[in-house]
């Protein structure tokens, strides 16, 4: 497969010394199985870091279209308005450490209804970067320069190796990949703050 070529202009972020960097997504507010203690452990922690910053990676709400869930069931407990009211409400505490934002799956579907991007007003109100559906960004740490690929995903398969490895080749010059979309970890059994162990894999 032939890589993809990139023409479009690079945000960097430039700090004096390394950082740390916690992806968050998937957390799908609005959800009947949404788990706001978890969420707000993730918020608390990267607000009590100096050098810790954030990623966001897409379908932060859960935004169910009520004529799309007569296919797919309808697990929303409230609306898109008062998802959003809770997401700025645990977010705010970290606004300004949040670098960048991507576009969801979920929020696609009122994208497409309607012809307003709710991620977009979602990184202006965060004050993140928009990268859209997906974008290449860096991070200079001192002299490290750090070339991050960051993308929601929109597979249903299970497996994230298979996920990354695409990405991978279709946007080999980055160092670092951000892949979100994988449900498989987004369970009770998620309630550590450094990753989930399934298996023997450990996914940081």
């Amino acid at each position: 497969m032939n890589a993809l070529k990139y023409l479009g202009k690079v945000k960097t972020f430039e700090f004096d010394d390394s950082i740390e960097l916690v992806p968050l997504g998937d957390f799908h507010i609005g959800h009947k199985n949404f788990q706001e203690s978890l969420l707000r452990r993730y918020v608390d922690y990267i607000k009590s870091k100096p050098n810790c910053y954030c990623a966001l990676m897409g379908d932060e709400i859960e935004a169910e279209i009520p004529s799309r869930s007569s296919k797919y069931g309808y697990e929303q407990l409230y609306g898109i308005d008062k998802q959003l009211d809770k997401l700025y409400d645990i977010l705010n505490p970290i606004k300004g450490k949040i670098l960048t934002k991507v576009s969801s799956t979920h929020t696609g579907w009122s994208r497409k209804l309607i012809l307003h991007d709710i991620d977009k007003e979602i990184a202006e109100k965060l004050g993140a970067h928009y990268l859209g559906i997906g974008d290449y960004w860096k991070i200079k740490c001192g002299r490290r320069n750090y070339t991050i690929y960051q993308q929601h995903g929109a597979s249903s398969s299970k497996y994230p190796e298979y996920e990354i490895k695409k990405v991978m080749e279709n946007y080999p010059s980055a160092d670092v990949y951000l892949l979100g979309h994988c449900l498989l970890y987004t369970s009770d059994a998620a309630d550590e703050l450094d990753g989930v162990d399934l298996g023997g894999r450990r996914i940081i």
